[in-house]
C-alpha cells in the first residue's frame, strides 16, 4: 500500500531521500563529493555539487564521477534530471581499462533524453568487451547463454517514453544481483539482462554515473542510496517483486494447498506491500509437468484458452512453479521426460516477458513413500533447471516447506502478530472467491454445454448463474483492497432463498411410482458447492433417471444397469 508504508517516513521517490527505506545508506551529502573521484581525474572540473544536487556538465569529453566502493550485490536508488539532450547512464561493476583514461570496463544502465532511442533510454549495455552494440534494448529481458547467444523477449509492463518526464526529475532503481542486473525509471522495469556466460561477466566492480563521449550536456542526480547486498529475495535475493505485479501460481496438490492456508501469499503481501502485487492461483490438485488441468479440462481452453491466454487474461507478471513430487513416483529412469517437460513447460509460462520463480518440491507426507520415489533426483533436476535458465529456485525442507519458502522468496521469516493474522484471513477469503471464479464447481452451466441452455438463463427476475458468476471480479477487487489497507473482509451476505408457493412436498413424493425394493428421498445441499445439478432427469414418459457412478454395473462388457441394493434414487 503505497500511502501506509511501514517506515515512520512516507517515502515517494524523487521527492522525499529514498533513505527512509530498510537498509538504503545515503552515498552523497549533498554539500561535496566526498567518497567520489572523477576518472579521468583531468576532467574532474566537470562535476560539482549545487543546492543539494550532484551536478555533470560535458563539454564533449567523457567522464565518470565514481563511488568509492567496490561492490558486488547491491541496489542503488537516485533521481536524475537532464537539463538537455545528452547520454548519461550508471556504471555497473565497471573495472578501469588499461591505456584508456575515460574508459571503463562493464555493465551500463544506460539513460538519455526523450527521443534518444531504444537503445540508450532505459536499455543495458557492455563497455569495452566485444559483446555487441547493446544487451538489452528498453522493454527487453536479455538471457546470455553460456556461449554467448542472446535470447530475447519483450517484458510486460515495461516503462514506455510516456513514463519518463522530460526536463524534470525520474526516480531509478538499479539491482545487480548474481548474474542478473534489471532497472526501472519511476517505478517501471526499463530492461534486464541475466548473463549466463562465464567467460565474460563480471561479478564486481565499481559504479558511477557518466556523461558521454562527443555529448555536450547538463545532468543532476540526488537522493543517491545505496543498499549493499542486493534485493531481498529468493535464492539469496535473486527475486524482488515490482509495483503492481501480478504473480501467478502454477502446479500441484502442495501449491493448491499453500494458497488455500494463506501463509505464503500473506508473507509476500506484507514484504512488498508498498509495490501492491496481486496473487492468481492456477494451481490444481493432481497436476504435472505432463498435464496442467486449467488447460486441459472439458471446455475450459474453448472458455480461458491455452496458457498465452490465461496468463494475459490476469496480467500476469511473475510465475511461480512448484512439480517434480508426484512425477518422482515415476522413477529416476523417466528424468529425461522430466526435464524436457518441465522446460517446454517454462518456456510457455516465461514467454511475454513474464519473471519465472521455481519451488523445489514439497516432502510426501506418509512414511516409506520418499523412499520409494526419486524426490531427491527431481529436485536436483529441477535446481539444475533453475540454474541454466537463470532462474531462481527456492529450496524448501522436510518440517516447514511453506516457512522455507517464505524465508526464500521474501528474505524473511513469516511474520507473526495480529496484523498478519488479519492479512492472512482476507487473503485466504479473496483465494476462496478466486477459486470459486476461477474453478466453478457448475461450470456446464456456465460455460460448458448447458451455458447454451434454457435453465442456465435468468427468469422470473432471477439473475441466472452466469450472472452471479460475472459478479465475483468484483468481489475479488473488494477484497484485495481490504489486502490493501490491511483491513479484515468478509463478502455481502447472500441473497435470501425462495422457492415456490406452489410447492409441497408430499404430493411431489406422493407422485412418484417406485419399484418394489426402492424408496425416493428428494433433497437439496448447498454447504459444499452445487457438485452436479443435473443427476436426476426424466423421459419423455415421466419416468425419472439417476446418473450414478455408484449406482452402475461394473460389468461394462455387458451394459451398465441400475441394480437394486446399490443406492437410493
Amino acid at each position: 500500500m503505497r500511502a501506509q508504508i511501514v517506515a515512520a517516513v512516507l517515502t515517494l521517490w524523487g521527492s522525499v531521500p529514498v533513505v527512509a527505506e530498510e537498509g538504503f545508506r545515503e552515498i552523497f551529502d549533498g554539500k561535496s563529493l566526498e567518497g567520489w573521484k572523477c576518472r579521468p581525474e583531468s576532467r574532474a572540473g566537470d562535476w560539482s555539487v549545487t543546492d543539494g544536487k550532484v551536478v555533470g556538465i560535458g563539454g564533449g569529453h567523457e567522464s565518470y564521477l565514481m563511488f568509492e566502493d567496490e561492490l558486488g550485490d547491491f541496489e542503488l536508488k537516485f533521481s536524475y534530471r537532464l537539463l538537455t539532450k545528452g547520454n548519461t547512464g550508471l556504471e555497473v561493476r565497471g573495472r578501469p581499462v588499461e591505456g584508456k583514461a575515460s574508459r571503463l570496463h562493464g555493465y551500463h544502465a544506460d539513460i538519455g533524453h526523450v527521443g534518444i532511442g531504444d537503445k540508450v533510454l532505459g536499455a543495458w549495455d557492455f563497455h569495452e568487451n566485444n559483446r555487441g552494440d547493446y544487451l538489452a534494448k528498453r522493454g527487453e529481458r536479455v538471457t546470455i547463454g553460456e556461449d554467448g547467444g542472446k535470447q530475447r523477449e519483450p517484458i510486460a509492463g515495461a516503462m514506455e517514453l510516456k513514463d519518463v518526464k522530460r526536463g524534470d526529475w525520474n526516480a531509478v532503481h538499479v539491482v545487480a544481483q548474481g548474474n542478473r542486473m534489471w532497472f526501472s525509471i519511476n517505478g517501471k522495469i526499463a530492461s534486464e539482462v541475466i548473463d549466463n556466460e562465464p567467460a565474460k561477466r563480471l561479478a564486481s566492480g565499481f559504479i558511477g554515473f557518466q556523461l558521454h563521449g562527443g555529448d555536450k550536456m547538463v545532468v543532476e542526480f540526488k537522493d543517491i542510496a545505496l543498499k549493499k547486498g542486493g534485493a531481498r529475495g529468493a535464492a539469496s535475493g535473486k527475486f524482488e517483486l515490482r509495483e503492481n505485479e501480478v504473480v501467478a501460481f502454477v502446479g500441484g496438490t502442495d501449491l493448491v494447498r499453500m494458497q488455500q492456508d494463506g501463509r505464503l501469499e500473506t508473507a509476500m503481501t506484507m514484504r512488498w506491500r508498498e509495490v501492491e502485487p496481486k496473487f492468481r492461483d492456477f494451481a490444481w490438485e493432481g497436476d504435472t509437468v505432463y498435464f496442467q488441468t486449467t488447460m486441459r479440462e472439458r471446455w475450459r481452453r474453448d472458455a480461458f484458452g491455452g496458457w498465452k491466454e490465461q496468463m494475459g487474461r490476469v496480467n500476469a507478471t511473475v510465475v511461480i512453479t512448484q512439480f517434480g513430487k508426484m512425477e518422482s513416483l515415476d522413477g529416476a529412469g523417466k528424468l529425461g521426460d522430466f526435464r524436457e517437460s518441465y522446460g517446454n513447460l517454462l518456456d510457455e509460462l516465461g514467454k511475454d516477458g513474464r519473471r519465472v520463480v521455481m519451488l523445489a518440491p514439497s516432502p510426501f507426507e506418509w512414511e516409506g513413500v520418499e523412499e520409494r520415489s526419486a524426490l531427491k533426483e527431481y529436485t536436483e533436476a529441477s535446481a539444475e533447471l533453475a540454474r541454466k535458465r537463470g532462474i531462481p529456485f527456492v529450496a524448501g525442507d522436510a518440517t516447514d516447506p511453506v516457512g522455507a519458502f517464505i524465508r526464500g522468496l521474501t528474505g524473511a521469516a513469516e511474520g507473526k502478530g495480529e496484523a498478519f493474522d488479519t492479512m492472512r484471513a482476507t487473503v485466504r477469503e479473496k483465494h476462496r472467491l478466486w477459486q470459486e471464479y476461477w474453478r466453478p464447481p457448475n461450470w456446464k452451466c456456465i460455460f460448458g454445454d448447458d451455458s447454451r441452455r434454457i435453465f442456465s438463463k435468468a427468469s422470473h427476475g432471477r439473475p441466472s448463474i452466469q450472472d452471479e458468476w460475472a459478479t465475483y471480479p468484483r468481489l475479488i477487487e473488494a477484497a484485495e483492497e481490504a489486502i490493501r489497507k490491511g483491513e479484515g473482509w468478509e463478502p455481502p451476505a447472500a441473497p435470501e432463498l425462495t422457492g415456490s408457493p406452489e410447492a409441497d412436498i408430499g404430493k411431489e413424493l406422493e407422485s412418484f411410482e417406485v419399484l418394489d425394493g426402492f424408496e425416493v428421498n428428494l433433497f437439496a445441499d448447498e454447504s459444499h458447492g452445487v457438485r452436479n445439478p443435473l443427476s436426476l432427469r426424466w423421459d419423455a414418459s415421466g419416468r425419472m433417471l439417476r446418473g450414478l457412478l455408484g449406482c452402475l454395473s461394473a460389468d461394462r462388457g455387458r451394459g451398465a444397469r441400475l441394480r437394486q441394493g446399490d443406492c437410493a434414487a
